[in-house]
């Protein structure tokens, strides 16, 4: 799953995307709300786009924008 997978939580989406293509990502991030299975997926998409090699869509400081889903 990618950032795309989450419609109805654009803003913490953005949030995440703004501060990757800054370089400016937290040193850590608690996930809360109702939904663990959701707030786990969320956090194994930023995992994943952290680790993404081959992504297309990359911010100023060469870190991925989103994870390609492939790798």
């Amino acid at each position: 799953m990618s950032f795309a997978g989450f419609p109805e939580e654009q803003q913490v989406v953005g949030l995440l995307q703004k501060s990757l293509e800054r370089g400016r990502l937290a040193q850590a991030y608690l996930f809360v709300g109702p939904s663990s299975s959701e707030l786990e997926k969320m956090a194994r998409t930023l995992a994943k786009t952290l680790n993404c090699r081959p992504s297309s869509r990359r911010g100023q400081t060469g870190l991925a924008l989103d994870s390609c889903d492939q790798c």
